[in-house]
């Protein structure tokens, strides 16, 4: 069983998934889990893979419909970025792609009070972390030790929601409940709404049940859009103790929990050493590299083609491919003299990155941009096998130490690009300096000057683009399926 949260949209993480779905699809029936239904044969087709052995298994948004689904297999495989959930297989995978914080992580200190997730909590959007309607949190105390627990409430569901009773039971017993409707004062609306109870472990080493439960909604039923998650009520922040409390409850400052659902996994797989040296900072964990796996394209007559490949979503919303401002460099070498050389931009769109796409294509305007928004498999493969040289500037601008998963993590477009004998010209931070050695199989830039300088040097030595371009062939292998799956196999022997 493998699962991910958006099979739809093609992504890098989807195709990991999807490669992983495939190479264990020959030793056995795999069930691909996800929450919309989609087509694997369009998905196959779209990421270069044979799906065709794979079944489709929907299940509801919450973590325990992803956890109660994994009791059904003999290995569950969790590709979805950012999944907080559970796993209740016999044998368990869980890939990152990046961890991503999760509030503030902190590992067990014994003799301390513990706060961890459970079940029925999304991926914090920020500042908030939405529930299911039906949420966990596992506290463990000293027995006969009480700590009081604060939960701080946001406003932020939608006004065609209205309002909802929300409860808070520990153990089984009520503890605290309000109405969450409208914001009992300006105060009210900016900082939250805090519920404080008292929570104790019934027994040694076993954690008390916090759940909460609230009227819950489906956005795209409500006010349009993409976003068909089941939400209850917005949880600005959680604390343990009087002192956090009164913290929590001026700043709003984001949930503070354990990572305790992690353990529920045999085994935690980094997508490049980039990735896993911040498993290590973030989470305190352990993990083995296991670099997603490339299908590799068939180089073809070369033109006069940049190419750069990624979806379209701006800045803020994970590691934005910065395609605006590949444009504006364009723009500049066009300017500068650049004649007969087409910069083309291939990605998938979803509703929330239109305006992004629209302001992308008004850039362009003039200049020889073709943008590609949700272009085919075969579109795609054969843009590969024409370009000359690709682009990819992932983490462009960004803070490494504030802000690590806005980089690329490891860049699965990337190796496409060099298997079909493109030069990449890429940016020299996080996991392109594993895949792109600088100097053998492409350039590492440091922003848009050099992206310019770069790729000028490039056009104007024709020798030197074919050598790299052979080198980066032979470099792409080393991310090949084969390779993967010979190691994924080495991995599951040894679970």
């Amino acid at each position: 069983m493998v699962y991910n949260r958006h099979w739809s949209t093609g992504g890098g993480a989807e195709a990991y998934a999807g490669a992983m779905a495939e190479l264990l699809s020959r030793r056995g029936p795999v069930e691909l889990v996800g929450h919309e239904r989609f087509d694997p044969g369009a998905l196959g087709e779209r990421l270069a893979l044979d799906l065709s052995r794979c079944t489709v298994r929907t299940v509801p948004h919450s973590s325990a419909a992803v956890t109660a689904a994994s009791r059904d297999a003999a290995l569950f495989v969790n590709v979805s970025h950012r999944s907080r959930d559970a796993s209740a297989a016999a044998r368990s995978l869980y890939v990152v792609h990046f961890p991503t914080s999760l509030g503030e992580v902190t590992p067990a200190t014994p003799g301390l009070p513990q706060l961890a997730w459970g079940t029925g909590f999304h991926p914090p959007d920020g500042r908030t972390t939405w529930s299911d309607g039906t949420a966990t949190l596992l506290v463990t105390t000293e027995p006969g030790r009480p700590v009081d627990l604060t939960l701080l409430l946001g406003f932020s569901r939608p006004a065609q929601a209205g309002g909802t009773d929300v409860q808070v039971l520990v153990d089984g017993v009520e503890v605290a409940a309000t109405h969450l409707g409208a914001p009992r004062s300006p105060l009210e609306r900016w900082s939250g709404r805090p519920l404080r109870l008292r929570v104790v472990s019934p027994a040694p080493g076993v954690p008390a049940e916090v759940l909460v439960t609230s009227g819950s909604f489906v956005p795209a039923e409500l006010v349009g859009g993409a976003d068909r998650r089941t939400l209850g009520v917005p949880v600005l922040g959680v604390a343990l103790g009087r002192a956090a409390a009164a913290r929590l409850t001026r700043s709003g400052s984001s949930l503070s929990t354990s990572t305790g659902w992690l353990d529920s996994y045999d085994l935690l797989l980094a997508n490049s050493v980039f990735t896993q040296g911040w498993v290590q900072r973030l989470w305190h964990r352990q993990s083995a590299v296991l670099h997603p796996p490339v299908s590799l394209r068939t180089p073809g007559p070369k033109e006069q083609v940049v190419l750069s490949v990624g979806r379209f979503f701006p800045t803020g919303q994970g590691h934005s491919k910065k395609q605006l401002e590949l444009v504006r460099a364009w723009r500049s070498l066009v300017d500068g003299g650049l004649g007969g050389w087409r910069l083309h931009l291939v990605g998938g769109c979803a509703d929330d990155g239109r305006g992004y796409l629209e302001a992308i294509r008004a850039e362009a305007a003039g200049y020889p941009v073709e943008v590609h928004a949700n272009a085919s498999g075969a579109a795609l493969t054969a843009l590969y096998a024409k370009a000359s040289i690709f682009w990819h500037l992932a983490g462009l601008g960004e803070d490494a130490e504030r802000h690590p998963d806005r980089l690329e993590h490891f860049g699965i477009s990337t190796v496409e690009a060099m298997s079909a004998g493109a030069v990449p010209v890429v940016l020299a931070a996080g996991g392109l300096v594993e895949t792109v050695r600088n100097g053998v199989d492409g350039l590492h830039v440091t922003g848009l000057d050099d992206l310019v300088t770069g790729t000028l040097d490039l056009v104007g030595d024709p020798g030197r683009l074919a050598t790299m371009a052979a080198s980066a062939v032979q470099r792409a292998r080393t991310f090949s399926l084969p390779a993967f799956d010979r190691q994924l196999a080495a991995l599951l022997d040894g679970l």
